[in-house]
């Protein structure tokens, strides 16, 4: 091969690794800074009257997958569990396991 073709191609790779290399610090700094696009909303079961009394505790919440809360409460007069299934997309209760 000639001598200035392969100076032509190492220039030429150099080239593409200093843009590429470039393109990856940029698309790094343009990840870190970008917010989140999500907000926590605050749900108060009392007030939407899922629960009858205020000083019920809310014991563990568990996601089932992408879409469903398992919600554990201890309720506040007597040591009964009771459980609710809440589809936090629609934002119901599909079932609620207790009296």
């Amino acid at each position: 091969m000639n001598k200035y073709i392969l100076k032509f191609i190492v220039i030429f790779l150099g080239l593409l690794i200093t843009i590429a290399f470039i393109a990856l610090i940029y698309g790094t700094y343009l990840r870190l800074n970008t917010k989140n696009s999500f907000e926590i909303e605050e749900i108060s079961l009392y007030e939407r009257g899922w629960i009858q009394n205020k000083n019920d505790l809310i014991e563990e919440i568990i996601p089932i997958n992408k879409e469903y809360l398992l919600i554990i409460i201890n309720k506040f007069e007597n040591p009964e569990k009771h459980f609710l299934i809440y589809d936090f997309r629609n934002d119901k209760i599909l079932k609620y396991i207790g009296n």
